[in-house]
């Protein structure tokens, strides 16, 4: 048995990589052992992650069965922590210095940059990207990374590649050995009595797949490829009249858009030879049926007679391992060359059985030696990962590990992977994670409300989003009416459905009073702001207009004479960059008049497939329809500063028949774009969430969570500092047992969950109820402080069912809302 400590874990972002690496350090373990194996073995692993909250431990027992490898499998997880399994030797580029990089890349200067692959025998062979060059520069590119080193090699070779790394959504962890294939190898000996492109580039969504076209583009090497990107919309007749050049070799675009290619020109995709599936995990989760159309042609085309000769690859590349990935190994690949970099995936990968148990503090050595199998029929290795040097002999002497609360915060990183791996998660465990991410939204009150839920109705991760996911009743108080019917002048968009404005008022305009006074001020003298600083408001005259503008940043503008700031313009809700010495200093009591640009929203309306984002192309069709035009719009919610509006209309007035007409609408324009489809549930979202937030606020936040946290024997104090909420999680010298209240009209049951607890002590007073036990060799106490006052003499306890159950007698009749008086609360729920 071998005892490891990585270090504590912090599972809370995505970004956490040097954290979230160590919840499997096991795998890199597991293949360091089978590293000179060369012929197929069958071993089995077990991996415990003991995940404490309070005074509960959290089992993670990870067990990998059938662990196959394969003969000629390479890896060096002691050197770089990448798993690797691949039929054919890869020799990984280490760096740009010791690869085949020619004396003319030199030359040019662009050594460090240069991007140079493994192409069958040809070792010399180099290519230049000048989109690479400069996003390399930008990101201060000095050679392949860890992931490059072996993924350069096996793509340019031409095989099929599953990566699965940190980076793997950036592109550059495929296109330049697939361009160098590309240029030396497919398009001479690809089957040329095809029309159309030779590789198709997926991606997950639009502005990806721009991004790709971008890089392309701006490199000389894919002159001759003719590089295109297709981004249709749900308009058949657009994917009809949709041309491809029939010199064009690589196509960029989604799997919704390909699938409606397929539909109208599939004779153009029978030369397909490369499929390069740009970040796999996001396709496969948001495409499901369309990524199936789209490998089920792909190997239609590639079981051709004809197309035997030809190459066929498959690329995939993504940061998540999924069952939909092993699927397409399974299924659509042949030899691959799977490399892995992210030690948790690669337990994914391994077919890690993961199983977790909820256990109290005292039991934890039992549960655990309960669980393993110390007189195993086949040899196996046991691996016990703690959270410290201290706990590790602990665990080695058989002595209880000790008390650790700060695990607590972790949780929610380690709930999202275990739901990956089809984990059964206790549920008190999930009731404890959900109270958490509540604990953690009601920290986020001075954050504005989520963009996403704004437009949408949703978010797509909240766990990981950092902007607010609740209704405040103070930052989200109605500034507009909440109803009726408005005229809007909007300014400034955003988005296809998402605006900044004014409203306007026919019998008292407060922008025209004040835009007037500020024309007339300047026109007698135009006093110059001196010194600029950040958060003050100024003045900035662009043509015959005056705006009034605050400061979001001022570069530190060195040696120049003059220098730009970012401003905010109050009056429109644009931010952009103005010159310095332009900005004019503004009279007080026109800085005092509040800002009057409104937030838009158009309602029942968003992008299609799957997406969260509009496309480019829709914006600009909408911005330049209705932007500096009067509309009229019918206001169905309103929040803060923000106004939901349904329908949007131009109108226009008809002198002969004297009355309007609807020009357009906005959300018949945007469905015409075949870019947008209806949302029917938007504002049921939106109210559901006001009802939802508004029921939250009826109960008291920390008793929410006191009750949570003490299920899991976590001592939880509260304190307010300017009308917040901080936790603060610490540790005591007595356990405190999980406790569950209910109560009828005249009294209040509390069940203490200990069973058989010996050397009871229960004392009660007209305003609180001390209770003390002890349980193997622990001592358990709870202090309550109650709500309401009790009956000291006729209250009591006794023993139900192995468990001792509180009785207090209420002195009023009335429903409690919560158990304890205080905010400095202990965990008694």
């Amino acid at each position: 048995m071998q005892f490891i400590n990585p270090g504590p874990l912090n599972l809370d972002h995505s970004e956490s990589v040097n954290d979230t690496v160590r919840l499997t350090l096991l795998i890199t373990l597991v293949f360091a052992h089978t590293h000179t194996h060369t012929h197929t073995h069958t071993h089995t692993y077990i991996y415990i992650y003991i995940y404490i909250t309070g005074r509960v431990c959290v089992y993670i027992y990870i067990y990998i069965y059938n662990l196959c490898l394969v003969q000629n499998v390479y890896h060096e997880p002691y050197k770089s922590g990448v798993v690797v399994q691949s039929a054919v030797p890869i020799d990984p580029c280490t760096s740009l210095d010791n690869g085949p990089i020619t004396e003319q890349l030199r030359k040019v200067g662009f050594g460090i940059l240069s991007l140079v692959s493994h192409i069958l025998s040809i070792k010399h062979v180099f290519v230049v990207f000048l989109s690479l060059l400069d996003y390399l520069l930008r990101k201060k590119y000095s050679g392949p990374g860890v992931a490059e080193c072996y993924s350069w090699p096996a793509v340019a070779r031409g095989c099929d590649v599953v990566l699965v790394s940190r980076s793997g959504d950036d592109p550059v962890s495929y296109l330049p050995p697939l361009i160098s294939h590309l240029q030396l190898s497919t398009i001479f000996s690809a089957h040329m009595s095809h029309k159309g492109p030779v590789a198709v580039i997926l991606c997950p969504g639009w502005e990806k797949a721009q991004r790709v076209m971008y890089l392309l583009e701006e490199t000389r090497a894919t002159q001759n490829l003719n590089p295109a990107l297709v981004l249709l919309g749900m308009d058949q007749d657009e994917a009809r009249a949709t041309k491809i050049h029939n010199n064009c070799q690589v196509l960029v675009t989604t799997p919704f858009s390909l699938v409606r290619m397929l539909a109208c020109h599939c004779f153009l995709f029978l030369g397909i030879c490369h499929l390069v599936l740009d970040e796999v995990d996001l396709l496969f989760s948001r495409a499901t049926e369309e990524m199936a159309t789209v490998l089920q042609h792909f190997k239609k085309v590639l079981s051709r007679e004809e197309r035997t000769s030809c190459p066929q690859q498959i690329i995939a590349v993504g940061m998540h391992w999924s069952a939909q990935v092993g699927a397409l190994i399974r299924d659509h690949m042949s030899d691959p060359s799977i490399i892995i970099t992210v030690k948790e995936e690669a337990a994914l990968c391994g077919g890690v059985h993961q199983v977790v148990l909820l256990c109290l503090d005292c039991t934890k050595m039992s549960v655990m030696l309960g669980a393993l199998d110390l007189t195993p029929s086949v040899p196996q290795k046991t691996l016990i990962v703690t959270n410290s040097v201290e706990e590790v002999e602990d665990v080695y002497k058989g002595s209880p590990l000790p008390f650790i609360e700060q695990n607590v915060r972790h949780f929610s990183g380690v709930q999202r992977y275990l739901k990956r791996t089809d984990a059964l998660l206790p549920p008190d465990l999930l009731q404890f994670a959900q109270g958490f991410q509540q604990a953690k939204e009601e920290q986020k009150t001075d954050r504005d409300l989520c963009s996403y839920i704004k437009t949408l109705g949703f978010c797509r991760d909240s766990s990981v989003c950092p902007d607010r996911h609740v209704i405040s009743k103070t930052q989200d108080q109605p500034q507009h009416p909440e109803s009726g019917s408005v005229q809007v002048l909007p300014l400034c968009i955003k988005s296809a459905t998402h605006y900044y404005g004014r409203i306007i008022s026919k019998n008292d305009d407060c922008y025209k009073k004040f835009a007037a006074e500020m024309a007339e001020y300047y026109a007698s003298e135009k006093p110059w702001a001196k010194d600029v600083s950040e958060g003050l408001i100024y003045a900035v005259q662009e043509e015959d207009v005056y705006h009034r503008v605050q400061i979001v940043s001022v570069p530190d503008k060195g040696h120049q004479l003059f220098h730009s700031v970012v401003a905010h313009f109050l009056d429109e809700g644009r931010t952009q960059s103005v010159k310095s010495h332009q900005l004019l200093q503004l009279p007080a009591h026109l800085q005092k008049l509040r800002p009057q640009a409104v937030e838009m929203i158009l309602c029942r309306v968003r992008p299609i497939d799957s997406e969260v984002d509009w496309n480019s192309k829709v914006t600009r069709v909408i911005s330049e329809k209705i932007r500096g035009k009067l509309h009229y719009a019918k206001v169905v919610l309103c929040l803060g500063n923000t106004i939901w509006v349904d329908p949007l209309v131009h109108m226009t007035w008809i002198p002969g028949l004297k009355t309007y007409i609807n020009e357009y609408s906005v959300h018949t324009e945007i469905l015409d774009t075949g870019m947008g489809i209806a949302n029917p549930q938007h504002l049921d979202l939106l109210k559901e969430l006001s009802r939802g937030s508004a029921a939250m606020e009826e109960s008291s936040a920390p008793d929410r969570f006191a009750c949570l946290a003490s299920s899991f024997g976590i001592m939880v104090a509260l304190s307010v500092c300017g009308g917040k909420w901080s936790w603060l999680f610490v540790s005591v010298s007595s356990f405190h047992p999980q406790i569950k209240w209910h109560q009828n009209q005249d009294k209040v049951f509390l069940h203490i969950k200990l069973i058989n607890p010996l050397m009871q002590k229960c004392e009660f007073f007209s305003d609180r109820v001390i209770y003390s036990a002890h349980m193997i060799n622990k001592k358990y106490c709870v202090d309550l402080e109650l709500m309401w006052d009790v009956i000291a003499d006729k209250c009591s306890w006794e023993m139900k069912c192995n468990e001792p159950v509180i009785e207090l007698v209420k002195k009023e009749h009335r429903e409690w809302s919560t158990l304890l008086k205080y905010k400095v609360i202990l965990p008694a729920l």
